[in-house]
């Protein structure tokens, strides 16, 4: 709103004027001599939940090979939805993940999308969570 933002500005002045804004950046060390360099990990060895939507052909089995494969990549699922359908050749299938090594979700769907009873590419989203030091409790 209009007086928020107001008071935010003024505040943001008169602590420049009053030299305390460059002790406030000093003190929440987001400088990036001040702060140490964050540890990089390969995207490859990330760990998360995946949303994941593959088009299968209506048939049975289908459903058996694709999590076979993931278990084969040590992926585990936690849920699977298909809808109903009336005898259409193409249905959706949205699968849910447990945490997973990225390097493993993507090593398995390479394998999938190559199956006859899948037309690739299946969509691939993380689900990100947030840091446990947000979860609160």
């Amino acid at each position: 709103g209009q007086m928020p933002t107001a008071s935010a500005v003024v505040s943001d002045l008169v602590g420049v004027a009053l030299g305390t804004t460059p002790l406030m950046f000093k003190r929440l060390k987001i400088y990036p001599d001040v702060v140490a360099r964050a540890e990089t990990v390969p995207m490859a060895q990330t760990k998360t939940r995946y949303y994941l939507r593959l088009m299968c052909r209506d048939q049975p089995g289908v459903m058996g090979h694709v999590a076979q494969l993931f278990g084969k990549h040590g992926i585990s699922l936690s849920a699977i939805r298909q809808p109903e359908t009336d005898h259409v050749e193409n249905v959706p299938v949205v699968i849910t993940t447990h945490r997973a090594d990225e390097g493993a979700v993507r090593a398995a769907l390479a394998e999938i999308d190559r199956l006859a009873t899948i037309v690739p590419p299946t969509v691939c989203l993380r689900v990100m969570e947030p840091p446990r030091e947000f979860a609160g409790g």
